[in-house]
């Protein structure tokens, strides 16, 4: 394997990991959200109970 070679495969791994992390990212903040969401519709029934 020659140098070039090694470094495309390298950027390319490189890219892998940060869409990896963005896609993790989204799903942190798509739980925290919706265990906000959820929690305050608990609030909300047992005021209403």
């Amino acid at each position: 394997m020659d140098l070039y070679s090694a470094e495309k495969s390298l950027k390319r791994f490189n890219y892998q990991i940060a869409f990896a992390l963005a896609v993790l990212s989204l799903l942190a903040i798509g739980t925290a959200v919706l265990l906000i969401g959820r929690r305050e519709t608990i609030r909300k029934l047992e005021f209403l109970a």
